[in-house]
């Protein structure tokens, strides 16, 4: 049974505000690039402008390219601004060429932050561009310019903003109108432009009424900014928010199997609002839910855990379990809260743990802790189907980056200290 918590807000207004930010300001540079995890502010893991990585073509993939990046890649990499942009294990930002992957030779960093080794708690994070600057969650949320070195640099941040004493991997997200939002013991958000020359950034505003600690990453709807927090509760806050502290719209307990520390980020497609948790439940909730009313559209389980976030493309959702298998369900399956069984089933090398899957051009992409990364047919089949690999290749060691796709590259990082780009070399 869901337990329902819920808070009243003024929503005609709130919602009426939403409208107005949301159109200020694009979130992307360029239509293709991946410039914040799960690709953009909905989190879906679907690039659509993708056209040279296809059924056809992902077979012939090929690791064209290793850049160093000092240390361990756990998180994702993102595209912008004709860069690649990952946080490494030791807490820093590392920024390399894209056109790196084309010269087979490794290239080096053109620049990388001047921060000090920060201890373990946000390895799992992954930046997030908007414009020229780059903003990422480590021991806090820096911002630096995009274009800040060259020639291997260090830089210096543009503005700082403390989160509190905690430290998660949780990935900001950046929505339309110049509004960040990240989520450590709660959610927080800010205004891209609110400082320079290394200023400290004070909030715009900051949730209040959770029951403990979130860390997850958030996900961005129409109305909505949701995001699930370590205690197993899920929540729903509005995206603007007149005073300094914000009530959720609506909040639900759902099962985590107790694991406090593997949070997910949630995906907003198609008017419903998918989140799966740790214990090995997956749940799609509608995001018309209203306070006090608020229960599933339908739910899936597998035997195993869900250690990995959604991705949603072609009214399908997909997701990785530790228990070696990608799973594919339809997005719309039904709408009475009963379980829901797969379209597909793909099976991977050991466990999909903490890597959300990456969708563009008909193929799905995810890595696995046995070190490979998979390409599968996004539309594989139906009723349960087995779905072989369009191509399997090397991620070098345990692999829990979420992978990213932009302009004919698949991008994914490396507990061998590296982002390895793979492309489908050029006939001679």
């Amino acid at each position: 049974m869901l337990r329902i918590v819920a808070r009243t807000v003024a929503a005609t207004a709130l919602l009426a505000l939403a409208g107005v930010v949301a159109a200020q300001s694009p979130v992307h540079g360029r239509p293709g690039d991946w410039s914040q995890g799960g690709f953009g502010p909905h989190r879906k893991g679907y690039n659509p402008h993708e056209s040279l990585l296809s059924v056809d073509t992902a077979p012939g993939l090929q690791q064209t390219w290793a850049g160093s990046a000092g240390a361990d890649v756990n998180g994702g990499a993102v595209v912008a601004n004709g860069k690649v942009f990952v946080q490494n294990n030791d807490g820093r930002l590392v920024a390399f060429r894209a056109s790196c992957v084309h010269q087979r030779a490794g290239c080096a960093p053109v620049w990388q932050s001047d921060l000090p080794y920060i201890p373990v708690g946000s390895q799992y994070a992954t930046p997030a561009v908007a414009g020229k600057v780059v903003y990422f969650y480590s021991d806090r949320l820096y911002a630096f310019d995009t274009d800040c070195g060259a020639g291997g640099a260090t830089c210096a941040p543009k503005w700082i903003a403390w989160l509190g004493p905690s430290i998660y991997s949780s990935s900001p997200v950046i929505g339309g109108g110049g509004f960040i939002y990240v989520a450590a013991d709660i959610l927080i958000v800010f205004r891209a432009d609110c400082g320079s020359g290394g200023s400290d950034c004070d909030r715009t505003w900051a949730s209040v009424g959770t029951a403990g600690p979130l860390g997850a990453s958030p996900a961005l709807g129409d109305a909505a900014v949701y995001v699930a927090g370590r205690d197993g509760r899920f929540y729903a806050f509005p995206k603007t928010c007149a005073e300094r502290g914000c009530l959720p719209l609506w909040a639900v307990t759902l099962d985590n199997g107790g694991f406090e520390d593997r949070v997910n980020t949630p995906s907003v497609a198609g008017g419903l609002v998918f989140i799966a948790m740790p214990s090995g439940k997956l749940y799609a909730f509608p995001e018309t839910c209203t306070p006090g009313h608020c229960a599933p559209a339908w739910t899936a389980t597998v035997g195993g855990h869900f250690f990995s976030s959604t991705a949603v493309a072609y009214d399908t959702v997909y997701v990785g379990s530790d228990d070696g298998h990608l799973y594919a369900y339809p997005a719309h399956c039904r709408t009475d809260g009963g379980e829901c069984a797969p379209r597909w089933i793909g099976a991977v090398a050991g466990a999909i743990d903490r890597s959300t899957p990456a969708v563009a051009n008909g193929v799905v992409y995810v890595t696995a802790s046995a070190g490979s990364v998979y390409a599968f047919p996004a539309r594989c089949g139906d009723g349960g189907a087995s779905c072989a690999p369009l191509w399997v290749g090397d991620g070098g060691e345990f692999n829990a980056s979420s992978p990213a796709v932009a302009d004919g590259v698949l991008y994914t990082g490396s507990r061998l200290g590296k982002v390895l780009g793979f492309t489908v070399p050029a006939a001679p």
